[in-house]
């Protein structure tokens, strides 16, 4: 007697079994890398400092000095020096924190990956702007003005720190 259909069934895998867990474990692992990620971009960008008298200019010295001037007469705290900016090649600054706080990630599941970045505030400008930060290049001032921008990249160097992480993550994620 031949054997019954039920039994060559039995041979063969159960594909909702197989990619249902594979499924979950391709989100969670995505989604815990992007974590990842996006804390080690955040916690590059530091706080602004202000700039020693040593590295002001000229004219910014003078300015700091008339303001500083101008404070004692009336009888006010002393005025703040300028802020500094990140050198080339270093994490940009962060004046206000916005940059810092809108690096946000999200899983996109029509692509099957996870997404990384800074949100955009400022719709093209603000795209332009990002692009300029992370990579160099040309850029426009809200005033018209274009300005050229040396490379402060924070997000390239976050995923690179944690991109050897990924293995290990994958390793005994899919649960049956």
């Amino acid at each position: 007697m031949p054997p019954k259909v039920a039994a060559f069934k039995k041979l063969f895998f159960d594909r909702a079994a197989v990619t249902g867990p594979v499924d979950k474990a391709f989100v969670s692992v995505l989604s815990k890398f992007g974590a990842f990620v996006r804390r080690a971009a955040r916690s590059s960008i530091k706080k602004a400092r202000q700039m020693p008298l040593s590295e002001l200019s000229d004219e910014q010295r003078a300015a700091y000095k008339r303001r500083m001037a101008i404070a004692l007469k009336q009888g006010k705290p002393k005025p703040k020096r300028p802020l500094a900016a990140a050198k080339p090649g270093q994490p940009p600054r962060s004046r206000l924190g916005f940059l810092r706080d809108f690096i946000l990630f999200g899983y996109d599941a029509d692509a099957h990956s996870v997404v990384i970045g800074p949100a955009l505030l400022n719709g093209r400008a603000g795209a332009q702007a990002l692009e300029a930060l992370e990579e160099g290049g040309a850029s426009k001032t809200p005033q018209g003005k274009r300005v050229q921008i040396e490379p402060r990249p924070f997000m390239g160097p976050a995923l690179a720190k944690e991109e050897p992480k990924l293995p290990a993550m994958w390793a005994s994620s899919v649960k049956g």
